[in-house]
Parts: structure tokens; sequence; C-alpha cells
């Protein structure tokens, strides 16, 4: 399934380019439905905040970034059980 548009956007106002890791890690392909689906959310409470802006510091991190930032432990980073298994928003 490709779901990497042409302009780069994967929803109205967010981007593949702001959700790429920041320490120069590729997004793994089972992770973009996910940062898919989490796009969609953030469309509808961006909605629902009157159409605001809203800025996204962090999406994706690699286990280097999520340990610089304190955010792994020593056995890495774990997605909630049932993501990337079909899991819906």
């Amino acid at each position: 399934m490709a779901i990497l548009v042409p302009t780069g956007y994967i929803t109205p106002h967010f981007t593949w380019q702001e959700a790429q890791c920041k320490d120069g890690c590729v997004m793994p392909e089972a992770v973009k439905p996910m940062v898919l689906a989490q796009a969609h959310v953030l469309e509808a409470v961006r909605h629902a905040l009157g159409d605001q802006a809203l800025a996204v510091d962090s999406w994706y991190r690699g286990l280097r970034g999520a340990r610089d930032s304190g955010s792994a432990g020593a056995e890495g980073v774990h997605a909630p059980s049932g993501w990337g298994n079909g899991h819906q928003a």
C-alpha cells in the first residue's frame, strides 16, 4: 500500500517531512500507517480547536533519538500493543 502522496502531505495540514525522524534514521514502512492514522486524528483536533495550526515537535524517533530523549529504556522503544497489526485509531 503506497500512502505517500506526490505532494509530500500526509493530510491537508501535516507533511511526511515533519513526521520523519530528526536524527537521520529512516521511518520503517510498518510505522507509516500509524502515522497516517495519527495525522487524521490531529486533523480532527485541529478542526475542533477552530482550525488552529498545530506544531509537531517530534512525531517519530528512531532508537537513538528515543534513548537520547530519555523515552526509551534499555530494551528500546515499544509501540502500544496492537499497533502495526491493523490497529485502527
